[in-house]
């Protein structure tokens, strides 16, 4: 990659094979270097993208809430029932992280389904972290405040106004 496109090298994360080969394909199949091809073009449609901003703890409150209104609806048995219906552990794993880690507790690698509940909450804390400091690079997105839907609707309407 470094020789097709040192621009890609530089930022594609090296211990992330699967955005390294994809950006290889991409040179090989196209002839031109991927960083070329990421350039973000004019959008076809006009679009306003909102993101809801909750205080940190709040969030992780209202994950593990509803981590614990899943478990309480049944998703074990859900899991129980798809593996008993033909669906593998691997199908699972990819299915998200409450099959993934559901599926690895009925196998056995967990000691109990409390500290699997526990783990799982935590993964998803890890999870939805990556995801905001994704989403905060993009300066498209409005941020506005969780518990204020009113400027959502606000925002909505004189968007389309």
């Amino acid at each position: 990659l470094e020789e097709l496109d040192p621009q890609s090298a530089a930022v594609i994360d090296r211990n992330n094979p699967r955005r390294v080969i994809r950006a290889l394909e991409v040179c090989l199949i196209s002839g031109k270097p991927f960083s070329e091809q990421r350039k973000i073009a004019t959008p076809l449609y006009n679009s306003l993208l909102l993101g809801l901003h909750w205080p940190r703890p709040e969030l992780y409150q209202r994950i593990d809430q509803r981590v614990d209104e899943r478990m309480q609806q049944g998703m074990v048995q859900e899991v129980r029932d798809l593996l008993a219906r033909g669906v593998s552990h691997e199908r699972l794993e990819a299915l998200g992280l409450e099959y993934r880690f559901i599926s690895r507790w009925l196998r056995g690698e967990f000691p109990s389904e409390h500290g699997m509940v526990e783990r799982l909450k935590y993964a998803i804390h890890d999870f939805t972290r990556r995801q905001l400091t994704w989403f905060r690079k993009d300066s498209r997105i409005v941020w506005i405040e969780g518990d204020h839907p009113e400027h959502a609707e606000k925002l909505v309407q004189a968007f389309v106004g």
